[in-house]
């Protein structure tokens, strides 16, 4: 030990102090950009309330008041208040039930799908699932596009259709949002 040079605990000391000051200074680079990033979703979020609310609500009231469903503006955009609807099929079975017994009841049992799924079982057993005692799982799912169009239909929302039902039938599960929104086209001149 005696006459033993350390010197390179020296630059290993000064090694460690240095890559601990890097790693500090890029530690607060990276909590800096997630504070960044942190107050864009937040101007994110504010904005695309404010475009909601400009597209579903002041708007379409604005045009309500004046009696107007769609006008041409000077600058060439064509504006237009028109209803729409939001729907979705719950995930809760009994819900869904309910929600899908309404549609076989309204015309609607052609857009359901249903799936079902087993193992090992061969083509020929396909037909006698129930009869053989084969367990299988059955899935009834709805295409969300073609829900939806279900409801505008049904409800005389969408062009050359006849209301078949009211929006107080639809059952709560369906999880129906009636909305007046805003459409604008056209090019904006300059």
């Amino acid at each position: 030990m005696d006459g033993e040079d350390l010197g390179y605990l020296d630059k290993f000391v000064e090694d460690t102090s240095s890559a601990m000051s890097e790693v500090m200074r890029l530690v607060d680079a990276l909590l800096q950009a997630k504070a960044r990033v942190e107050e864009a979703e937040q101007e994110l979020s504010n904005r695309e309330k404010l475009e909601r609310e400009l597209r579903e609500q002041i708007i379409p009231s604005f045009m309500a008041q004046h009696r107007l469903n769609d006008i041409g503006l000077e600058n060439g955009l064509r504006v237009e208040v028109e209803d729409a609807l939001s729907a979705s099929l719950p995930k809760d079975e009994a819900k869904k039930r309910r929600v899908l017994d309404f549609l076989m009841s309204n015309e609607g049992g052609d857009i359901i799908k249903e799936e079902v799924s087993f193992e090992d079982a061969d083509a020929e057993t396909i037909a006698f699932l129930q009869e053989r005692e084969i367990s299988f799982n059955r899935t009834t799912t709805v295409n969300a596009a073609q829900f939806k169009a279900f409801f505008r239909h049904g409800l005389g929302y969408a062009k050359n259709s006849v209301a078949r039902f009211q929006p107080a039938d639809v059952p709560p599960e369906a999880n129906l949002y009636l909305y007046r929104t805003t459409k604008i086209t056209g090019k904006k001149k300059e």
